[in-house]
Formats: structure tokens, C-alpha cells, sequence
């Protein structure tokens, strides 16, 4: 049987926050103020208590009960009624994508709004990309390397998030296809990845782009709508 990974995507809104503030704990809500401007006060609170919401509706708990812990690496992870939930989180703009499964996988996500990411500029590219990538990036026609650089970038940071480790690891040090396909297995450190990515059309944002990483190729995503 395939190992479900459960996700959800939604908008940043400052009414969520308002109405469901409740479910932030001391320690989160202190966490929330520590960032200077509101719109990512919001990112954070927004995002966690969006994430809360999922947990509960996937354990059937109460959302009040649901508590986020941190591995010294920093990943999010939850222990609800015995069983550890591995978590995964990425906002962009106004905008989220969590994801959490209680399968043993290591899992990863990355949200990106097309076109705005200032990384996926081609003075940026070294930054991220392996030396052959920025090569067929360059052979790309000009109108497909934007959104093809953006899309590399994407997957990296889903790559290196289920790998636990971030940015700490060099993203340049991994070579992918160019331009990136919607699904692609990848063998590295000693596993086997299934990276997927799609786009979704947004009534604001003409595109969202969504990249899902897991070490199980047979893994299933399978989204969650949000809850009333």
C-alpha cells in the first residue's frame, strides 16, 4: 500500500488570523511579534495556524491541542495520539503550502509565485544552479528561462528541505534536468527521490508553482481542502 501524504494550499489573510488566533500557543505568539512588518507576522501565524488545522482534521483532534515541535535540524514535526506526524511548510507572497504525513518518509515542499522570484534572475543563477544547468538555461529561448531557472530553484528547496537540511547544503552541488519535467526520480545521498511539480491557477496571481519531494517514489499527494 502507498504512503499518503495529506496537503493543503491556501491564501494569507488577515481574518484567519483574527478569528483563529486562539491556537497559537504563548510561544508562537511571541514568535509572530518578533518579526518587524505585519505581512510576515501573518506569513508565520497564518501559515502555523492553517497547519494546526490540517493536523487536526487528519488526526481528528482538537486544533487547540495540536502542538508543533522542532528537531534540532530545525524540520517541524508532530506526536499526535502515538503517532509522529513529519511536516512540511513553504509560503510565498501571500500564499502557503503545508503538507504532513505519518508514513516514515522524508518529505519536502516549495510554493513559488511564477515570474517574481528575484533568485531566478540570471545574475542570480550561480547562486543555485550547477554550472550545466545555467548552460542549458542559457540555450533555452529568452521567454522559458525565467520561469525554467524558477522551477530549479524550486525543486532544490523542496530537495534539500526533505533532506533536513536547507540551504546549508550547496544547492549548486545538484545537477537536474533542464527544463524540469513535472515528475522526476532522483538518486541521491544514498536514496531515492520522486519530485513532482505542477502549476495552479490563482483568481489573483496568474500562476502558482508547487514542487513535492518524498523518498518514496510510490508516495501519494493527495490534497486536503481547507476546513470551514
Amino acid at each position: 500500500m502507498s504512503d499518503t501524504i495529506y496537503y493543503q494550499t491556501g491564501d494569507i489573510r488577515q481574518e484567519d488570523f483574527v478569528l483563529h488566533l486562539h491556537l497559537l500557543n504563548d510561544s508562537e505568539r511571541l514568535r509572530a511579534m518578533r518579526y518587524q512588518h505585519l505581512s510576515d507576522k501573518l506569513r508565520f501565524a497564518c501559515t502555523r495556524i492553517a497547519l494546526k488545522r490540517l493536523l487536526a482534521q487528519l488526526t481528528k483532534s482538537n486544533a487547540e491541542h495540536i502542538a508543533i515541535q522542532l528537531t534540532p535540524e530545525g524540520q517541524p514535526y508532530c506526536v499526535q495520539e502515538g503517532n509522529r506526524w513529519q511536516i512540511s511548510v513553504s509560503h510565498c507572497e501571500q500564499h502557503y503550502l503545508i503538507a504532513a504525513t505519518r508514513a516514515e518518509l522524508a518529505i519536502g515542499t516549495d510554493l513559488e509565485v511564477c515570474h517574481r522570484h528575484a533568485a531566478c534572475h540570471s545574475d542570480m543563477q550561480t547562486s543555485f544552479c550547477h554550472p550545466q544547468e545555467i548552460t542549458l538555461l542559457k540555450s533555452l529561448p529568452p521567454s522559458q528561462q525565467n520561469h525554467a531557472a524558477q522551477s530549479i530553484w524550486s525543486v532544490k528547496e523542496a530537495l534539500l528541505k526533505a533532506r533536513g537540511t536547507g540551504l546549508r547544503s550547496d544547492p549548486c552541488a545538484i545537477r537536474l534536468p533542464v527544463p524540469f519535467p513535472a515528475q522526476y526520480d532522483l538518486k541521491i545521498w544514498g536514496a531515492h527521490f520522486r519530485l513532482i511539480q505542477q502549476t495552479l491557477l490563482h483568481p489573483v496571481n496568474p500562476l502558482l508553482l508547487l514542487t513535492f519531494c518524498a523518498n518514496n517514489p510510490r508516495a501519494d499527494w493527495l490534497p486536503v481542502s481547507t476546513p470551514m
